[in-house]
């Protein structure tokens, strides 16, 4: 079986470094490399004869097109995840397989069957998985750290590339097919490479473009009842991923006021590195939202975009269907988990202490501490004696500043009151907290948004309402409300720049069919002609927010 997974792009996030590629320039009239020694008429990597001499100097245009030296779960081939090489024929010509051979730096070479060949304009992909069984398998496999191929064709070396250290699941590609080379996670074994590549190198991001995964997850009639009859078990499942299948991993039901049990339209979670190390595009856990609360199915994903085009980290997102045993459950938020992954997107490190908050920075021994654990809560409560004995004047902020990422937190809260999220810090309730021991600052980090969207108005009428201390007290002196007041207005005009009338067109194609088929599965929550109210609902909220902040703040 051999299964291509997508790849899309996505922000920056904290992608590992990738070395440029190196080109070795050919000889025009020889076909070898310059430089290289080919007066014995031997090709000098192998010591084989090369193929009878061309009538023309030149051998047909083929062309490594796209490498990829840590395949983690991009290219699933017979139940394993082999490295890959893709050869682009950019020539007329029809060439046999047996006139091509690939090479890897430690010069093991593989060549080509003579009952295969490569059409015009055709792609060629050779598994380096270091088998021995010949076919389009090499015998060798590449180091991720950094390796060579060499593309040869009839003895003659024609191309090369130096891939230097890659992350897992990005590629080397040529943009367009044949063009300059340039890293991506837009990876397309066996087929065209498009135009541009991926602006990001974080393989994560492939999964939370606007768009449908699918999640399958298959587990015994007996688990299947414990999880119906008690929804706080945990029981093992194997998972499949848009067609990369694992197991065994843990699986449980997820929420608070949204759980519910299995046998109804229950939020998942999914760990997948509980029994074996598993990784699935850098996530270790799969975070499946129900979106019992949300009939237009876009609250959480607009709310969550918000916050991150605002700079505030917050979960990354896109849909999935959801097949149990092959049953039909439904549309999901297929939303990023707050765990050591998401740590290293934003912050380059995973280099802190992560809490889920349960109350204020007055009781931080009460939050349950998530990553870094133990957790250590004495910068918590330093903040909680600053705000105490300081006013939030210019010299008080200085203070604070010393141990809290101010203007994050304006930000959040601000997203927050503009959204409607009265479960947040406004409470003080659902929100997370993260030292970064990289900075030694704190930051704030909204989760549980599905209370989204209700007109703030009807709570609130202040873009200056918060029931949490640090909140309080910032907008208890006038230095302070005026610095968030200047983020309030950067967040409005970040709001406006997003277009989410567009945007919302746009989720609407995707998401009508969606919506519609969901109707048919006996999980579905909603009527389609409820979604279609609830979807122009939240639209006309978003558009309004600029405005809204801009008036609050004048």
């Amino acid at each position: 079986m051999l299964l291509l997974l997508a790849c899309t792009s996505g922000p920056l996030g904290g992608s590992s470094p990738v070395v440029a590629p190196l080109d070795v320039p050919v000889d025009e009239d020889t076909g070898s490399d310059i430089g290289e020694d080919t007066s014995s008429g031997r090709d000098t990597d192998t010591g084989e004869e090369p193929d009878p001499i061309y009538d023309e100097p030149d051998p047909p245009d083929l062309l490594i097109n796209e490498v990829q030296t840590r395949n983690a779960s991009t290219l699933l081939v017979a139940g394993t995840f082999p490295d890959w090489i893709e050869v682009y024929n950019a020539s007329p010509d029809v060439v046999t397989l047996d006139r091509i051979s690939v090479m890897d730096g430690n010069d093991l070479p593989w060549r080509g069957p003579a009952d295969q060949s490569l059409e015009p304009g055709g792609y060629m992909l050779l598994y380096a998985d270091g088998s021995l069984d010949g076919g389009m398998h090499a015998p060798f496999s590449f180091d991720g750290d950094g390796d060579e191929v060499v593309l040869k064709v009839d003895g003659y070396a024609v191309d090369r590339i130096s891939t230097g250290e890659m992350p897992e699941d990005a590629s080397w590609a040529r943009f367009p097919d044949g063009g300059a080379w340039a890293p991506t996670i837009t990876c397309s074994p066996g087929e065209t490479n498009g135009d541009a590549p991926s602006e990001s190198l974080d393989p994560g991001d492939a999964l939370f473009d606007l768009g449908f995964n699918y999640v399958g997850l298959t587990l015994t009639a007996a688990d299947k009842n414990t999880l119906t009859s008690n929804s706080y078990a945990e029981v093992q499942a194997d998972v499949d991923i848009n067609g990369a299948e694992f197991g065994p991993v843990d699986l449980r039901v997820r929420g608070s006021a949204t759980r519910r049990s299995f046998g109804q339209k229950a939020s998942l979670k999914v760990d997948l590195n509980s029994h074996i190390d598993i990784k699935y595009r850098g996530l270790e856990k799969l975070t499946l939202i129900n979106m019992i609360w949300d009939g237009s199915y876009i609250r959480e994903y607009v709310g969550y975009a918000i916050f991150r085009e605002a700079g505030v980290p917050a979960a990354r997102t896109s849909y999935t269907w959801l097949d149990v045993n092959g049953e039909n459950y439904g549309i999901y938020l297929f939303t990023e988990t707050y765990d050591d992954a998401f740590l290293r997107h934003w912050f380059g490190s995973d280099n802190g202490y992560l809490w889920e908050a349960n109350g204020d920075f007055s009781s931080p021994g009460s939050w349950d501490c998530e990553e870094g654990y133990p957790c250590n809560t004495s910068q918590i409560s330093t903040v909680s004696s600053l705000i105490s004995a300081n006013t939030a004047t210019t010299a008080g902020m200085a203070k604070v500043e010393a141990y809290v990422a101010l203007d994050n937190m304006m930000r959040e809260w601000i997203i927050e009151n503009a959204i409607g999220q009265w479960d947040g810090y406004t409470s003080p309730h659902n929100f997370r907290i993260y030292h970064n021991l990289d900075d030694g600052l704190l930051y704030m980090i909204p989760s549980s948004i599905d209370y989204t969207f209700d007109n703030p108005y009807a709570f609130t009428e202040s873009l200056y309402y918060g029931n949490g201390a640090l909140m309080r007290w910032c907008f208890a002196a006038s230095d302070c409300k005026e610095r968030y007041n200047t983020n309030a207005l950067e967040v409005a005009d970040l709001i406006e720049a997003m277009d989410w009338d567009a945007k919302i067109d746009e989720m609407r194609l995707l998401l009508d069919d969606h919506a519609g088929r969901d109707q048919d599965d006996p999980q579905g929550q909603y009527t389609l002609s409820t979604y279609e109210t609830q979807v122009e609902y939240v639209r006309a909220f978003t558009v309004a927010i600029p405005e809204w902040i801009r008036s609050q703040v004048n």
